[in-house]
């Protein structure tokens, strides 16, 4: 026989339950602007920074997806592989 009732063990478990809720308040709550905890007080830019474009890549020598594919290596896994050139060329630059 248990030594709790049902309704003890219940509001137990609720008390536990809200403890466990508010630590995780207490400790997720956002530190914005805390000096103690050397955090900074002036708030952040409120638009988007401007990033540098990304860099343009060099022409691909063939037309297609195919042609990303360095041709040394197309021939080099093709041979050892033996899956077709055309074929592997056309995976390789899908995957890239």
């Amino acid at each position: 026989m248990s030594r709790f009732t049902p309704t003890l063990t219940t509001v137990l478990v609720l008390v536990g339950v809200a403890l466990v809720a508010i630590v995780a308040i207490v400790v997720l709550a956002p530190r914005v602007g805390i000096p103690e905890l050397g955090l900074s007080t002036t708030p952040g830019p409120d638009y988007a920074l401007t990033v540098d474009p990304p860099p343009v890549a060099a022409d691909p020598p063939a037309r297609g997806i195919a042609g990303l594919v360095d041709a040394a290596w197309v021939a080099r896994v093709s041979a050892a592989s033996g899956i077709p050139a055309r074929a592997l060329a056309a995976y390789a630059g899908a995957a890239i």
